[in-house]
């Protein structure tokens, strides 16, 4: 109880769908980007429905988490739409 726990740093599954697509150039990475913020954008909505009803400390603790989570998760998703928009096709070495 007393140890932290870890942060996950890496989006998984996510990245290495980008990384993947961009090496092999077998999809498009923003197609892939703005799939992947829409969907995060109707899990944002979803979870800032549950805000509403949310009573009680741990209950709007839990919900701000993912609210927070999801907006970094958002923020990040713009960071890597930038770096391909930007740089055109990304270096992944």
């Amino acid at each position: 109880m007393d140890q932290p726990s870890p942060a996950v740093r890496v989006k998984e599954e996510f990245f290495t769908k980008l990384v993947l697509a961009a090496r092999a150039n077998v999809a498009d990475p923003l197609v892939l980007i703005d799939r992947q913020r829409r969907a995060r954008i109707r899990e944002l909505r979803s979870v800032s429905d549950l805000a509403a009803s949310a009573t009680g400390l741990a209950a709007r603790l839990a919900v701000e988490g993912a609210v927070l989570h999801l907006q970094a998760d958002l923020k990040w998703l713009e960071r890597c739409e930038q770096a391909f928009t930007i740089r055109g096709d990304a270096q992944w070495s």
